[in-house]
């Protein structure tokens, strides 16, 4: 992928590249669940001006449908019989949007994998 000519900061635009490339590798690879993986996306679409690209807007939108869920770091902050809860709804979650979201994070790290910096 050759940088887009809008990129004013190759570094962070480079950055974002690879940060899709991990969040997607990651969640591929099972290391990182959707719910935290759509979260990581979302910053960097928005920054990579690919918030209309259908892949993102998957993930976009799993993101916005979850955001009331703890994942994470924010895990800690949760009171252990609330996540039982949680967890049960993340799971469902997880599993109801699995196929379309190994679709689509393939399709972005095919993507994104390949970002080189400008000659």
């Amino acid at each position: 992928m050759n940088r887009p000519n809008w990129v004013t900061d190759e570094k962070q635009w480079l950055r974002d590249c690879r940060s899709v490339a991990t969040a997607c590798t990651d969640y591929l690879a099972g290391t990182l669940g959707l719910i935290e993986a759509s979260r990581l996306l979302v910053s960097c679409a928005h920054r990579l001006r690919e918030d209309r690209n259908s892949e993102f807007t998957f993930f976009i939108a799993v993101e916005s449908e979850t955001d009331h869920l703890p994942v994470g770091e924010y895990r800690n902050q949760w009171a252990a019989d609330s996540l039982k809860a949680k967890d049960e709804e993340i799971h469902s979650i997880e599993e109801f949007y699995r196929r379309d979201a190994v679709a689509a994070a393939t399709f972005l790290l095919n993507r994104f994998q390949e970002a080189e910096p400008s000659n």
